[in-house]
């Protein structure tokens, strides 16, 4: 699904982070950039307007790229799914899309990201309450958990 996303991307300024991207050429505005040490991630996202955020695997948790986007009060686009809506869905700076729809679907997402109107401040203050008030440790660790299930799933 990160092929299809940066599939999706290519019309769009955006930097894409991370190894592995020798087979795709990109012909449209977005670029590539070699990975990131987790711990300048934090820089990266104060740096940033918005986060596009892929893994599928996150059925009923949160991965951590979309909370740090939050709560750094970009506008996040990520998979949706049923927590994210619950938690977020009703804040202007969450922006979730289905994959069923295709790259068509997925670069309408993309401009309605772009589009969004966003005060940092405000963005990152709404996001960190709802953090506090809805996600815990525990509930991250469901969320792994659940990742390591359909691994073994899927090797099994």
């Amino acid at each position: 699904r990160s092929d299809q996303m940066a599939r999706a991307l290519q019309p769009f300024p955006a930097l894409i982070y991370g190894g592995g991207w020798d087979y795709l050429s990109l012909q449209g505005q977005a670029q590539f950039r070699p990975a990131i040490d987790s711990t300048h991630m934090p820089e990266l996202f104060a740096s940033s307007r918005y986060v596009v955020n892929t893994n599928p695997f996150f059925c009923h948790g949160l991965h951590e790229r979309t909370a740090y986007g939050l709560v750094s009060g970009c506008v996040t686009l990520t998979d949706a799914n049923d927590a994210g809506q619950e938690i977020f869905g009703d804040l202007q700076h969450y922006v979730s899309f289905d994959w069923a729809g295709g790259l068509p679907a997925l670069q309408d997402s993309i401009a309605t990201l772009l589009r969004a109107d966003n005060d940092v401040v405000a963005a990152s203050m709404a996001a960190e309450a709802r953090l506090l008030q809805h996600c815990h440790h525990e509930a991250m660790f469901q969320s792994f958990l659940e990742v390591v299930r359909h691994a073994r799933e899927v090797v099994a």
